[in-house]
């Protein structure tokens, strides 16, 4: 990349120079020329994304599929699902959890934290903290990219009430693994 820079540079260089030549008069107008020439010539290699890193979006092209799980699990009322998945440096999980129309949580626990929530799920106090969180949805999609072991727990939401809605539900889980190509 950076050898790919300095024709650039000597070209702007080259750019400047004859403006100044054409335009020596050694008061503004030279320096407003040089100005707006380096700006241009600026504006145009920002806009062909010869300079700086490509953005980390969604739409990343560094990024590509190495691999996919999915699986559907039907809930009962008040019950969860986990799933372990392991991710490598530099790799990303792409998930996409989708029910059949009743509300779901989904949470991306460490191994600590779903020993955590199991015991608030006895009635036990217990802190819980989630690596990721999407409460109350019935179809969400995000991208996860923290090396390590997780578990994706799909839970039946609770209504206003505080309790699960009654019935089961079904909720269809994608993970696509991604890495740096």
């Amino acid at each position: 990349m950076r050898y790919a820079v300095r024709p650039v540079i000597d070209f702007i260089y080259d750019l400047i120079l004859s403006a100044r030549r054409a335009t020596d008069d050694g008061g503004w107008h030279t320096k407003a020329l040089t100005l707006v020439v380096f700006l241009i010539v600026l504006a145009s290699i920002a806009g062909s994304g010869c300079a700086g890193a490509p953005s980390d979006g969604l739409g990343n092209p560094d990024f590509g599929p190495y691999g996919q799980e999915n699986y559907a699990r039907t809930l009962e009322a008040g019950s969860y699902s986990f799933h372990q998945f392991n991710l490598p440096a530099g790799t990303r999980a792409n998930i996409t959890v989708a029910s059949d129309g009743r509300p779901v949580n989904v949470l991306v626990l460490d191994p600590k934290n779903l020993g955590q929530y199991r015991q608030a799920l006895s009635g036990f106090k217990a802190n819980v903290t989630a690596a990721a969180r999407k409460d109350n949805v019935t179809s969400t999609s995000f991208i996860f990219a923290s090396p390590g072991t997780y578990y994706l727990v799909v839970e039946q939401a609770k209504n206003l009430g505080g309790l699960a809605s009654p019935g089961t539900v079904q909720a269809n889980v994608t993970i696509e693994y991604q890495r740096r190509r």
